[in-house]
This record gives structure tokens, C-alpha cells and sequence, in this order.
């Protein structure tokens, strides 16, 4: 179990890791980085909040993340007001570029799109009256195949 965990815990750094140190050898500012950091915190923080509550399912908040990142890419990809200067995803590297009106706009979105897909994955879930029952008997299953 607990390796496991290590695993996880590597995987899950090298994914978030690799990425800020590539962008910081490309020569983006500290202060863009963290406004994009800010933005992928955007993409799950509804179905985040949606999923504390015991009727939404873990299928449908994990749905609103990535309804949120993909319309973070979409936007940034289409660009808005002629900011993309015809490279997609340039501005997010550029000085300045994550302070454009495409990024408004993302932050704007981004939410919305999250909050409203975590809502239509979670109907048919909440129409066969999904509670979640909590943690025991996950917790017994657990405890069972550990033998403990």
C-alpha cells in the first residue's frame, strides 16, 4: 500500500514538475508562471467544491476538470482579439501574454464550464438517487485484503 503511494506521489510530482521546469528555462517570469498556475487551479476548484457534497459522484467532478482544462486550452488555442499571432498556445510563453484578454476570458470561462459539466455528467447519477455513504466500507474492505 505504501508503495503505492511513493508511486503516486513520484508520477504525480514528475507531471507537475517537468512542465514549470521547462517553462522556466524558456525564460517566463516567475509572476506568469504562478497566473498560470492560478488557471489550472481554476479548471478544478467548482467540481472540487461540487464534490464535497454527498450527491455528486467522483465520476462527474473528475469530468469537470477536464471539461475545464480542455476549454483552457480550447481558448488559449483559439486566442481572442488577434492575440494568438497565428502560433496556438504561443502567448502563454510570451512576456505579457498571460495578461492579455484571452486570459480574462479563461478565467471567466473556465469555471463555468467545469461547474456546468460536473452538473450534466452528475444527472444520471443523481436521478438513481447517488449518495455517497462515506469511507467504512472502503475502509473495511481495506482492512480485510491487508489482514489486518
Amino acid at each position: 500500500m505504501r508503495t503505492v503511494l511513493v508511486v503516486n506521489f513520484v508520477i504525480s510530482a514528475t507531471i507537475v514538475n517537468v512542465p514549470a521546469i521547462i517553462l522556466s528555462t524558456a525564460g517566463v517570469s516567475v509572476l506568469s508562471l504562478f497566473v498560470m498556475a492560478d488557471l489550472v487551479c481554476a479548471t478544478c476548484v467548482v467540481p472540487l467544491l461540487m464534490g464535497l457534497s454527498d450527491r455528486i459522484h467522483p465520476t462527474a467532478a473528475a469530468a469537470g476538470c477536464f471539461a475545464g482544462l480542455a476549454s483552457a486550452v480550447a481558448i488559449y488555442l483559439v486566442g481572442i482579439n488577434g492575440e494568438n499571432d497565428g502560433t496556438p498556445m504561443r502567448m502563454i510563453i510570451k512576456p505579457g501574454g498571460l495578461y492579455s484578454d484571452t486570459s480574462l476570458t479563461a478565467f471567466m470561462i473556465v469555471p463555468g464550464a467545469s461547474f456546468f459539466t460536473t452538473l450534466l455528467v452528475n444527472i444520471p447519477y443523481h436521478n438513481k438517487g447517488y449518495r455517497f455513504a462515506g469511507f467504512g466500507a472502503i475502509k473495511a474492505q481495506a482492512i480485510e485484503v491487508e489482514g489486518v
